[in-house]
């Protein structure tokens, strides 16, 4: 028997197990939780960064609001985004008792929630015991969230081993999966082989988009390689897209460094833009 071990609001064990092509959850019920009640807008939100909101919704959902996957899936995804995985993981067995099924968005919200708190092994376990149990899993969100978690964590030949070994076996990669693995390349200096997912990218028919060219031109912008952003950045400029917030403000930083970049920005306003 697998285990994954993580701990609860107030620091108690709770495990996940993992046998077979099974999953168990051991819920918790020591959450701390107010007494006061919440609106029917603030318990359908759930977005509130307030946990003392949040967990009485266990105890409600009896007295009118109805028990289905978008409430469930919500509950787990504002408990991972106040960084309370523990807790999202404990709202598992809701589900089973209620008899309301799993779905990709459940479980892409928790290997989210898991990378985002750096438990990337148990991340990584989650994926692989997913996979075992469903081998078609056909949402390329699911996969996109991995491969995101796993570069921003620094583990990019892992990274780069899911998005080649399941991104290319009857699963198309999309735009933003392209995306989430160049920015992991460019984000380590590796810009041979970002350009290389780039032209992989357009051989395989899916167009790059603003945050592909930005997030390359931020890049080049960050190790100072005016030259190659240049380039890019004619291309981009020729495709039309134009700069986001965060490579304006990278462009800026430069300019003060080397005042001539600026005669490269007046090609911006020449073009339309997407």
């Amino acid at each position: 028997m697998k285990k994954i071990s993580l701990r609860n609001c107030n620091g108690i064990l709770f495990i996940s197990s993992i046998s077979g092509s099974a999953i168990t959850f051991r819920a918790y019920s020591s959450c701390h939780c107010s007494k006061k009640s919440i609106s029917v807008e603030d318990k359908l939100g759930l977005n509130s960064g307030n946990l003392d909101d949040a967990v009485p919704l266990f105890h409600q959902m009896k007295f009118g609001i109805p028990i289905s996957d978008f409430i469930l899936n919500n509950m787990i995804n504002s408990f991972c985004l106040m960084y309370r995985v523990d807790c999202a993981f404990s709202v598992l067995p809701i589900y089973l008792k209620n008899g309301v099924s799993f779905n990709a968005v459940t479980f892409t919200t928790l290997i989210r929630g898991l990378f985002a708190e750096n438990k990337v092994k148990d991340a990584v376990e989650l994926f692989k015991k997913l996979l075992e149990r469903n081998r078609e899993y056909t949402d390329i969100a699911f996969y996109s969230v991995v491969i995101n978690g796993l570069c921003k964590n620094g583990k990019l030949d892992e990274a780069h081993a899911v998005f080649e070994k399941h991104c290319f076996t009857g699963l198309l990669p999309d735009v933003r999966t392209y995306n989430v693995l160049i920015n992991g390349f460019c984000l380590e200096q590796l810009f041979d082989e970002a350009k290389d997912i780039l032209r992989k990218m357009e051989d395989n028919g899916c167009s790059p988009d603003r945050v592909t060219y930005n997030v390359i031109v931020q890049g080049f912008l960050r190790c100072n390689k005016i030259s190659e952003m240049t380039s890019f950045m004619k291309e981009m400029v020729g495709r039309g897209f134009s700069f986001d917030a965060g490579t304006a403000a990278l462009l800026v930083n430069v300019v003060r460094e080397n005042p001539s970049v600026l005669d490269m920005i007046p090609e911006l306003h020449s073009n339309n833009k997407k």
